[in-house]
């Protein structure tokens, strides 16, 4: 590799993680600039994302608040305020994932616990061959508890849905 790729390389490494870093801007319009610009990086940005999932810093709350979602405090239950790790772990997870219906969400290949070691593990993959190998990882977890239980109806609906996005991913056009 030549001294302008590598410094070409660590020119976008260094601009991902700044958009990262702007995650937590005070400005709303550059927080959420910033999120969609590394949307848009797709499987580029993971590896500044994975390196901060453990950030524990504040996100935009006007950008990044989910009413809908509480947390236990000492004096009793707050809306969740997210940080740039939990931010981070979502745009991993959803470009990867997509979004699932909520009562599917024990059998996600991607969790926060294991996000960092799954990028790191499958570095090198479109983003088509993360989606399936994940959507695999999903139906098996899923064909295990239907194994102990092949009345569940709930992990019946999973795997259809998960067996309908493996085949439709299969047949998508590959990007990076």
């Amino acid at each position: 590799m030549t001294a302008l790729a590598i410094f070409f390389c660590f020119a976008i490494a260094q601009a991902d993680d700044e958009l990262v870093t702007r995650l937590a801007s005070d400005d709303a319009a550059s927080a959420s600039a910033a999120y969609d610009s590394l949307a848009e990086r797709g499987v580029d940005a993971f590896p500044a994302l994975a390196a901060r999932l453990d950030d524990e810093t504040e996100a935009n709350y006007e950008v990044f608040r989910n009413p809908t979602v509480m947390t236990k405090t000492r004096r009793g239950w707050a809306i969740y305020k997210p940080n740039v790790g939990d931010v981070a772990f979502l745009l991993i997870q959803r470009q990867i994932e997509g979004t699932w219906p909520g009562a599917f969400k024990d059998h996600h290949a991607i969790t926060q616990s294991n996000a960092k070691d799954w990028i790191t593990k499958h570095k090198g993959l479109t983003l088509k061959q993360l989606r399936i190998l994940a959507v695999t990882e999903s139906l098996s977890s899923v064909a295990r508890e239907l194994a102990k239980d092949s009345s569940s109806d709930l992990n019946t609906k999973c795997l259809a849905y998960l067996t309908e996005r493996l085949t439709k991913l299969q047949e998508a056009k590959d990007k990076r």
